[in-house]
């Protein structure tokens, strides 16, 4: 299963980077959290933490689409990167009480 992590770990980080030079790609949020997700399964959990620092402002700052089914998947992904945030730095023994 680690060797499973690894690949898809790379495979994300080379498709971050390559979406972070093109700033169409309307996917690049779950792919950078993606990303974040496969190094907290890696328990490299301070990697983890930076992506999802530097990831959940991007999401809770995102504008709100008028599709309720979009909004609200919108809200479910923010509410995920915060509690794998809260993975990370748990696995860091780090308090998370202000995430």
């Amino acid at each position: 299963m680690s060797n499973d992590l690894d690949r898809a770990e790379s495979l994300y980080r080379q498709i971050t980077e390559a979406s972070l030079t093109d700033e169409e790609e309307p996917n690049i949020l779950q792919d950078r959290y993606n990303h974040a997700d496969i190094l907290l399964r890696q328990e490299r959990y301070e990697l983890a933490e930076a992506q999802f620092r530097e990831l959940l402002p991007e999401l809770r700052n995102r504008p709100r689409p008028s599709n309720e089914e979009i909004a609200e998947y919108f809200l479910q992904q923010e509410e995920g990167a915060k509690q794998l945030l809260i993975e990370a730095l748990e696995g860091q023994g780090k308090d998370y009480k202000n995430v």
